[in-house]
């Protein structure tokens, strides 16, 4: 494993163990969802029974039929689940231009322009003003880190896609019982949340990737042919921190707001409404 893509083989290491993960947790979520819903039409059957309800084989055969395509739903995952969250990617791909999310990328451009601000400081400046060196280590200090959060954020959003798509389907059986439906309604929203942080982080890192390289050839140019403004260097220190930031809030924001309001409870078809 190289250093150059040591986080990059990081999530790959999660996303290439999630298809095995899957593999092994869907029958036992199927399991689990048969239990689940065995559970919760005998239970209803028996108090329809004991209450002599109306339209009883009516109602049995709908309760069947909800049951049975909640289960196809969920023995149904691998035709719907990685086109639906691949979908976000694919879009986001297509917006900009980028062959794919990659924290190691960012990382590496973030320790280049890191360089590139701590090394295009003027010698006489720092020789008149001794407090200038000291912000020009604190500079590369917080480019750095800066660039180290957006490529963190980067890696979580991909490692939790790995999750939805592996292990968490568990949840999914929670569909089978009135009771536990509330967790199959949060993988879900879960689910979406991760598909549209992926969306909003391609938008910005494609957009903050461009200006980085700017950043730096202009830091480059400007180094070669003269002495480089200092106000060149609040600029490109500010913006990285305004890209970390928009990076680090907006992707969770964003999601919240979209997916805050989905919700199934509210349409439950194994819910109680006598």
């Amino acid at each position: 494993m190289s250093p150059d893509g040591m986080l990059d083989s990081i999530v790959q290491l999660y996303s290439s163990s999630a298809g095995a993960v899957f593999q092994q947790i869907l029958p036992v979520a199927a399991a689990l969802f048969i239990a689940l819903a065995t559970i919760q039409f005998s239970w209803d059957l028996g108090m329809w029974v004991l209450h002599d309800e109306d339209h009883l084989v009516g109602k049995a055969t709908r309760q069947l039929f909800v049951i049975a395509f909640f289960y196809a739903i969920l023995v149904g995952l691998p035709l719907w689940l990685p086109p639906l969250l691949g979908g976000f990617e694919e879009l986001g791909r297509r917006v900009t231009g980028l062959d794919g999310l990659s924290p190691s990328a960012i990382f590496d451009q973030g320790i280049s322009l890191a360089l590139t601000l701590f090394d295009t400081w003027s010698e006489f400046a720092l020789l008149l003003v001794p407090v200038t060196g000291m912000f020009r280590g604190l500079a590369f200090w917080v480019v750095l880190l800066a660039f180290a959060l957006i490529a963190w954020e980067l890696a979580r959003v991909l490692v939790e896609g790995s999750l939805v798509l592996g292990g968490l389907v568990i949840f999914l059986a929670g569909a089978g019982h009135r009771a536990t439906f509330g967790l199959a309604e949060g993988y879900f929203r879960y689910a979406l949340s991760v598909g549209t942080r992926a969306y909003v982080l391609y938008l910005l890192v494609g957009v903050g990737r461009n200006l980085g390289s700017e950043w730096d050839a202009l830091l480059r140019d400007q180094s070669f042919f003269g002495a480089i403004d200092p106000r060149l260097h609040f600029v490109v220190l500010a913006g990285c921190v305004l890209f970390a930031m928009l990076v680090r809030t907006l992707p969770a924001t964003i999601a919240q707001t979209v997916v805050g309001s989905f919700a199934l409870g509210g349409i439950n078809p194994l819910a109680d409404r006598r």
